[in-house]
């Protein structure tokens, strides 16, 4: 028996069964895949979902798109990313970069350190 994509057949099996959320199979397949990091499978998947550019998502098995995380600053994410890019050093992107050509240059100000000056002890007179 040849199973429709989101659904499997066990050995001697005359039912397809469905794969559950956060897995997916091909047609045919004798058994779900776990959807890979960077992406995830709501129920009777064919195939699993990218999370969307500015979002990523570091767990296998993920069930749906709540489940993909949005990017910090300083950061940026592809289409799939399973974890958040950083920006190069001295540029920074604004939450939910999806690519590096959102990072921009940074200026650091550095501020003055004042010059301490040491002072002489002062004897109080005796009373």
């Amino acid at each position: 028996m040849i199973t429709p994509p989101g659904s499997y057949s066990s050995a001697g099996s005359t039912e397809p069964k469905f794969c559950q959320a956060g897995f997916f199979s091909y047609a045919g397949a004798a058994s779900c895949e776990e959807c890979p990091v960077g992406t995830f499978c709501q129920m009777n998947s064919s195939e699993p979902i990218l999370c969307p550019a500015g979002f990523y998502n570091d767990m296998a098995g993920a069930t749906g798109f709540y489940d993909c995380k949005f990017c910090n600053a300083g950061t940026f994410c592809p289409e799939g990313s399973s974890t958040e890019l950083s920006c190069p050093i001295g540029t920074s992107s604004e939450p939910g970069s999806y690519s590096e050509a959102d990072c921009y240059e940074v200026e650091v100000e550095i501020e003055e350190v004042p010059e301490v000056v040491e002072q002489e002890a002062v004897e109080e007179p005796a009373e």
